[in-house]
């Protein structure tokens, strides 16, 4: 006598969003200096400037540069699946660092038909990015009363969890 039974139907599983795929915590090291520090990324949803109820979503990175107290940046919002490149910096010129000083932050794209040994910049491949970006203080050096500094900075970013 065959008894009816419930089938047990496992579903798919649903595919982590592009953005999903960048949130942890990052071991990141300064190719320029050799220095290492640590960096978490999140995300969050703001404002659009000038429209009354509309958000978009943008990235945290919490001790960006390990200068930056909390730098938000530009992620492409409603992208496929497998977009993971970073759309830009959502600073201010003149964005503040975790000491007061103020910096232009610019982010530069470069690809694999670049240099095929490197990289694609700003874009998450696997568990890790190659920032590329500038950094300087040469329109506020005077102001802030700091030395100049001008950095056309590299850092490998390697997701520890």
């Amino acid at each position: 006598m065959l008894l009816p039974s419930c089938a047990n139907h496992d579903e798919a599983p649903v595919p982590e969003t592009a953005w999903e795929k960048f949130v942890g915590e990052y071991r990141v090291t300064k190719l320029e200096t050799g220095e290492s520090y640590t960096m978490k990324v999140s995300f969050d949803t703001l404002p659009i400037t000038g429209a009354s109820e509309e958000t978009d979503l943008h990235i945290i990175y919490e001790n960006f540069d390990n200068s930056f107290d909390s730098l938000v940046g530009q992620f492409p919002n409603g992208t496929p699946v497998d977009e993971k490149q970073i759309a830009g910096f959502s600073a201010p010129f003149g964005v503040y660092d975790d000491v007061g000083h103020r910096w232009a932050l610019s982010m530069h794209y470069y690809n694999s038909f670049d240099n095929p040994f490197l990289l694609p910049s700003n874009t998450l491949v696997n568990d890790t990015i190659l920032f590329n970006f500038s950094k300087s203080n040469i329109a506020f050096y005077a102001g802030d009363n700091v030395a100049y500094y001008s950095c056309e900075c590299q850092h490998l970013a390697v997701k520890v969890e």
